[in-house]
């Protein structure tokens, strides 16, 4: 799956999703903003449980703002990558998590680094591009 092939966030999240559990992921969140709003939300969500990601959007929330690249750390036995959404301005438009008991392939962090670049461009196309753009006349 290809992130350019999204029309929609909601099917941009769903590859998120798909390419974060072919990485070798167990539990994964993809949070950031939509077409009606900037603000970071849960878009999807895999093996995580409410008070999960609610314990997730504390502790990752403020990692986001701060952390340029991949971040990369273990935590009660699971490995955890978690990559900022981050403009061409260095905003943190949200984040993708994904983490796993058994570890990641070693070129998982490069991978999970190339697939934010492409996400964000898409994500930007569909929420700030394509609505700039004027409307197709319907043929009479």
């Amino acid at each position: 799956m290809d992130v350019s092939d999204a029309d929609r966030v909601e099917e941009l999240a769903e590859i998120a999703s798909t390419f974060l559990t072919d990485l070798g992921g167990e539990r994964g969140l993809v949070m950031h903003g939509d077409e009606d709003s900037s603000t970071p939300v849960v878009q999807t969500f895999f093996g995580l449980s409410y008070d999960e990601i609610h314990l997730l959007m504390l502790q990752f929330n403020e990692i986001a703002e701060r952390f340029v690249g991949v971040y990369c750390d273990e935590a009660r036995g699971r490995q955890i990558l978690m990559a900022p959404l981050r403009d061409a301005v260095g905003d943190c438009l949200g984040w993708l998590y994904v983490d796993t008991r058994i570890g990641f392939p070693e070129d998982a962090f490069d991978s999970l680094t190339q697939f934010a670049r492409s996400y964000v461009a898409s994500l930007l196309e569909i929420c700030v591009l394509r609505p700039a753009l004027p409307r197709r006349r319907k043929p009479a």
